[in-house]
């Protein structure tokens, strides 16, 4: 069975802990918003329709890269059992 990297950085308890505590901190929250700001005030304005359309896409893998990265350090919820919902078949 291959382990997704979030499942290895998973494994690690102590290091998904401490790093859990720094991604939810204030600091670190703020400074991760700072540079998304920072990131798009560095790009040049679009001079047409395909620049802005890079652009937009730059931006939102920056956003999805910097959510990946705020919650690496969160497991997966447990689902629910689903309830056995099938007729006895024997007359």
């Amino acid at each position: 069975m291959t382990l997704t990297p979030k499942a290895r950085f998973l494994a690690n308890k102590d290091a998904a802990r401490i790093f859990g505590d720094i991604a939810a901190s204030e600091p670190f929250q703020r400074a991760a918003e700072v540079a998304l700001a920072e990131l798009r005030m560095r790009k040049p304005a679009a001079k047409d329709a395909q620049e802005s359309a890079a652009l937009g896409y730059a931006l939102e893998g920056a956003r999805e890269y910097l959510s990946i990265l705020m919650s690496i350090a969160e497991a997966a919820p447990k689902l629910p059992d689903r309830p056995v919902t099938n007729l006895k078949h024997t007359v």
